[in-house]
């Protein structure tokens, strides 16, 4: 039986958190890449969901991936909230891998210590709390993972009906 996690992935924290953030990028551009091959006018219909349309859920993605990236060091940034992203879906679509790249080369920096570390962060509207860095990590790519599949359920609205896979452990058996 073949065993689907990295030898790094195996031994540390640090290499697990490295492995789920290269998902997320991996991911990222495996939704890029699907979106990319069908109208980019649809990108802006309005469809029920959390949000109004596809631009607007990979906008909420991106722009909550960052607010945890900043809660990592200490500097979030509190009006990501509802910003909205002005540019092209092109645009968007580099400012999302762009900054999926940035979260992995920051994921990767830290020490096994710096993982574990408990940081205190407040959550607007919400609260305070605190964590340990590992905990975060996983959330901010587990929300990721949540709202790209609403963005595959738009798509489904608008009759697009050819998502590729993006499971985790699709990633660990045929990306890697």
């Amino acid at each position: 039986m073949q065993n689907v996690l990295s030898n790094t992935a195996q031994e540390t924290l640090h290499g697990l958190a490295k492995d789920y953030a290269a998902y997320n990028l991996w991911a990222v551009n495996q939704m890029v890449n699907w979106l990319r091959t069908h109208p980019q006018d649809l990108m802006d219909t309005a469809v029920l969901s959390s949000f109004k349309g596809i631009r607007q859920t990979i906008t909420h993605i991106m722009n909550t991936q960052d607010w945890w990236q900043g809660v990592l060091q200490h500097n979030a940034d509190d009006s990501l909230y509802g910003r909205e992203h002005t540019g092209s879906m092109e645009d968007l679509y580099n400012d999302i891998i762009g900054h999926s790249q940035a979260f992995l080369e920051d994921v990767n920096a830290l020490t096994e210590e710096e993982l574990n570390e408990v940081v205190p962060f407040s959550i607007p509207y919400v609260g305070d709390f605190k964590a340990p860095r590992y905990q975060m990590i996983q959330h901010a790519v587990t929300h990721g993972t949540y709202h790209r599949g609403q963005v595959v359920t738009i798509a489904h609205h608008l009759d697009i009906h050819d998502a590729p896979m993006t499971d985790y452990m699709f990633y660990l058996l045929m990306a890697k």
